[in-house]
């Protein structure tokens, strides 16, 4: 069969368990329903279809009333029909036995599921991050995303329509979601340095417009701009980390 145009008779959900994967509905949910109602479903149809021999039409022929056996326990009772639904059965089970073995292709996402489990974005904030660190962890969601965006929506297997829409569509706002949330601690942070830079250089801009006017004013303001001039790499770093914070926004 065609996967790209065929799709499977009986549609299943793939999830994320803490332990393995799920499937919605699973595979002794869709024999329950084959079982129950599908193939007894059918047996009735034969049941209900018209029978030319208790026509009303034909009654006439008859001195008694005819009567007609039910169909529905001849047709459970043959070998024929119990061979047909043990094989629907182990079709079925089959398919699920591929598909558990396909969607092992999502395990590379499964750190995002884990992720969801353990983040705590108050003691994420709470805690020490150096520019470094919260690059490092906005590199890492943005990989995600660009991973989850190249992840498979569905597949065909045998008789099964295997859904992953739904299990891509949790897991990417969990990336999303962690992403704004270093994003907004970030923005607030490199406000912060950035109202602490402009603070410090006014500070220095006010204190060197202040000419000297007597000589031991002016020894004074020597040694003050000899120290600027020695803390100007240490200022031009700090105005250089604002802008690093920036750009990663």
């Amino acid at each position: 069969e065609n996967q790209k145009t065929t799709k499977g008779v009986f549609t299943t959900t793939v999830g994320f368990l803490d332990v393995g994967n799920s499937f919605s509905p699973d595979r002794d949910a869709v024999c329950d329903v084959l079982n129950n109602n599908v193939i007894e479903g059918a047996v009735a149809i034969a049941q209900s279809c018209p029978r030319l021999m208790i026509m009303r039409a034909f009654s006439s022929y008859y001195d008694s009333k005819p009567s007609s056996l039910n169909a529905v326990p001849i047709i459970l009772e043959t070998k024929e029909f119990q061979d047909l639904r043990v094989e629907i059965m182990r079709v079925v089970e089959e398919d699920y036995e591929n598909a558990a073995a396909y969607v092992k292709i999502f395990d590379e996402h499964r750190r995002v599921y884990k992720h969801n489990k353990t983040w705590n974005f108050e003691a994420y904030k709470a805690k020490t991050q150096s520019l470094r660190e919260i690059k490092r962890d906005m590199m890492r969601m943005r990989d995600w995303l660009r991973e989850l965006e190249k992840m498979k929506i569905s597949s065909t297997i045998g008789s099964l329509y295997v859904d992953s829409k739904t299990l891509k569509g949790q897991l990417v706002p969990i990336a999303e979601r962690t992403l704004n949330e270093i994003k907004g601690m970030l923005l607030e942070i490199a406000r912060e340095a950035c109202l602490s830079s402009l603070t410090e250089l006014q500070g220095y801009i006010k204190a060197l417009n202040e000419r000297p006017e007597e000589l031991d004013d002016f020894m004074n303001f020597q040694v003050f701009h000899s120290e600027q001039v020695a803390n100007k790499v240490e200022v031009v770093k700090k105005a250089s980390q604002v802008d690093d914070m920036y750009e990663l926004l």
